[in-house]
């Protein structure tokens, strides 16, 4: 229903489209069928620009608790990890979309295999025919080509909906 009305424009970024859906119910129906198949892709690419995760830790230099701020960022098909804005190391190859908790930082590549790194280095790659993924609490969410989601954690396909 939102389609029509060109919802899903604002959040990709593209306001001006965005009131043109509005204004023309979806392009006369021809933008919002052009969106049909190309949708994914586009949430893909903006998704993948930059996703962010914070995590507590004791800094050793003050008693008090800080949150570091750690980011990573897909850069010409390499894995940027920042912490705290200030680049930590460059990663990974051929990744198309990245995402972390704090600790595990997951990645697609183009060949849709998932890659799960651990302080920069690969701990492990599965799974095929991902286009995106989220991490969160050790679990990895990959949402694949054929619109389904599966879950991993350590590894293992925990279950796919």
């Amino acid at each position: 229903m939102f389609g029509f009305f060109g919802i899903h424009k604002f959040y990709l970024g593209k306001t001006w489209q965005g009131i043109l859906y509005i204004f023309t119910i979806g392009g006369f129906l021809i933008l919002w069928l052009i969106d049909l198949f190309t949708i994914p892709a586009q949430v893909a690419a903006i998704n993948g620009t930059i996703k962010k995760s914070t995590k507590s830790t004791k800094s050793k230099r003050a008693k008090s608790k800080s949150k570091d701020i750690k980011t990573v960022r897909v850069k010409n098909g390499r894995v940027q990890e920042h912490v705290n804005g200030s680049m930590k190391r460059t990663y990974g190859a051929n990744v198309i979309t990245a995402d972390t908790d704090g600790d595990i930082v997951a990645v697609v590549t183009k060949s849709g295999r998932v890659e799960e790194y651990i302080n920069g280095s690969m701990k492990r790659s599965f799974g095929s025919n991902a286009v995106d993924v989220q991490v969160s609490n050790g679990t990895i969410a990959v949402s694949m080509q054929n619109g389904r989601t599966q879950e991993y954690k350590d590894g293992a396909m925990r279950r796919s909906y």
